[in-house]
């Protein structure tokens, strides 16, 4: 009983430590964007352009707004 007791509380902590690690290391990271708005021809295209730009760490996340014939792409 001893030993299942064990097992469970070292299954427990690893579960915490799972969640808790990746949690505190998202705070850390933070990017900060020189980038002006920016326009695109589509709203799919100001998407996959502010995607891009998170995914490499240029920016920390945008919205887009249809102005005109085009979209704008705001990043923050």
């Amino acid at each position: 009983m001893k030993n299942l007791r064990n097992k469970v509380a070292a299954a427990a902590a690893v579960a915490t430590a799972a969640v808790v690690l990746p949690l505190a290391a998202a705070g850390t990271a933070s990017a900060e964007t020189n980038l002006d708005r920016h326009w695109t021809a589509s709203y799919l295209e100001c998407q996959t352009l502010g995607n891009e730009l998170a995914q490499q760490g240029a920016l920390t996340g945008f919205y887009c707004v249809a102005q005109g014939n085009g979209v704008w792409m705001y990043p923050w």
